[in-house]
């Protein structure tokens, strides 16, 4: 009778395990009872797991077939695009709408032309180095003196560039007459052929700017060394017998004015203590000389 019961109670557990592992699929094992394992259905139509194996080109996941090769999915819609510009026209430049296309005029080389002043109404330049501080011209000769202390021939060049820089930007700087009074500091560098050729530069620059003509003054006789006189007498020499001539550029001859040849010295009272800077009287023999050359001649 004994082991009747413990059949029945065997027989009792095991259907209480089948119906708690198909109605939950999991089930607990006790101290002394056995795990059984319910057998898996073979059959295809219950389980889809139990069919034929699977081609390596896929894989099962889930039930659900994957193929390794296949290509991922973007989520990400393309975004479409526009070409705001339209395509180059295959005509030639020269057949394009001349309505878009502004063509500046060709003016080549030229340069804009500057007003034109009537001659009455310019102005003589004077320029040069200290001694021209003391020049005054007549009312009859209106001019502009451009005093440079120290200067030399390669100062006036430069300032008479400034001058046509100025001229070529738009503000008139044209002269009737130049007055050009330079040398007497440069020979004071004891080399004659350079300053020969600046102060020829600086008169063929004075050229470009006056109307009429350029006038050079010629240095005045000095006291001193005798070597400095020799020097500013060969100066005066060469710009009166050679380089104005050849120029044709119009010399005031100052020497004869200011050198006594009797008593071969400067003639009294028109040098001031220092031997090279003109007193007021010999201020007053030079602006006269100057005049002298302004003044047109009368016609024959």
């Amino acid at each position: 009778s004994h082991c009747t019961r413990l059949t029945a109670r065997i027989a009792v557990l095991q259907a209480q395990l089948q119906t708690q592992s198909l109605g939950k699929g999991n089930f607990s094992v006790g101290k002394d009872e056995t795990a059984s394992v319910p057998p898996v259905s073979t059959d295809s139509s219950i389980n889809p797991l139990a069919q034929s194996p699977q081609p390596d080109n896929f894989l099962t996941v889930s039930g659900r077939k994957c193929c390794r090769n296949a290509q991922p999915v973007s989520l990400i819609q393309p975004t479409e695009t526009f070409n705001r510009f339209s395509p180059l026209s295959s005509r030639s430049e020269s057949e394009a709408d001349s309505s878009l296309v502004s063509t500046p005029p060709v003016t080549g080389s030229e340069t804009p032309k500057l007003p034109t002043i009537s001659s009455d109404k310019l102005k003589t330049l004077v320029i040069g180095d200290s001694i021209t501080r003391s020049i005054r011209l007549k009312a009859n000769h209106p001019a502009i003196i451009h005093c440079l202390p120290g200067g030399r021939a390669t100062d006036v060049k430069a300032n008479l560039k400034m001058v046509l820089a100025k001229a070529k930007t738009g503000e008139c700087r044209e002269y009737r007459d130049i007055v050009i009074h330079v040398g007497t500091n440069d020979v004071r560098m004891k080399q004659s052929e350079i300053t020969k050729r600046n102060i020829a530069s600086a008169c063929i620059s004075a050229r470009k700017m006056c109307r009429h003509r350029v006038i050079v003054s010629g240095p005045l006789p000095v006291r001193g060394s005798d070597e400095l006189y020799s020097r500013v007498s060969q100066l005066n020499r060469w710009l009166k017998t050679v380089f104005c001539p050849s120029q044709k550029f119009e010399f005031v001859d100052n020497w004869p004015s200011f050198w006594d040849s009797p008593t071969n010295r400067t003639k009294p009272d028109l040098l001031r203590s220092d031997g090279l800077h003109p007193s007021w009287r010999g201020a007053l023999i030079l602006s006269t000389n100057i005049d002298r050359a302004l003044t047109p001649l009368a016609p024959q």
